[in-house]
């Protein structure tokens, strides 16, 4: 089995094969001594509490309100970030080098290269369509409700 990232997430909406989990947001930061000038808890504020749901296969027969442990397999991370970030990167210095190899001014040029970025965005958004990253089911932990 290759290594997971795994993380903890809540079942939100539940159907017969799919369920769609949120992540739940860490509360480590504001415990350190640096809590007041820290960046990460600024950002964390303003993001980590507004993931949007996603969804996975139901094979653990969960219900709403459910914590589960999940993994993603880190080469499917690798293989999405390469397919995102690399695909469009590729595409503008290829327009780039195209319009510079035809000799033309340095404005066709950025505007091959610009043209080369949207068509690897392009690609990559129907190329990740295609290539689905399903988190797999770990375990179902104690909910905090039951607690107290």
């Amino acid at each position: 089995m290759n290594d997971l990232i795994c993380g903890i997430v809540r079942v939100v909406v539940v159907t017969d094969t799919k369920a769609w989990v949120e992540s739940e947001a860490k509360s480590a930061c504001g415990s350190c001594a640096m809590a007041k000038g820290c960046g990460t808890k600024v950002i964390s504020g303003y993001f980590g509490k507004n993931a949007a749901p996603f969804e996975m296969a139901n094979d653990f027969e969960g219900a709403v309100g459910d914590r589960l442990e999940i993994g993603i397999e880190n080469t499917a991370i690798l293989k999405a970030s390469a397919l995102i970030y690399l695909l469009p990167l590729a595409g503008l210095v290829i327009g780039a080098i195209l319009g510079a190899a035809l000799n033309t001014s340095d404005i066709f040029s950025a505007g091959l290269g610009l043209i080369g970025l949207m068509a690897g965005f392009f690609l990559a958004r129907h190329l990740s369509a295609a290539t689905s990253i399903m988190p797999v089911f770990l375990k179902k932990l104690e909910s905090t409700e039951e607690k107290q």
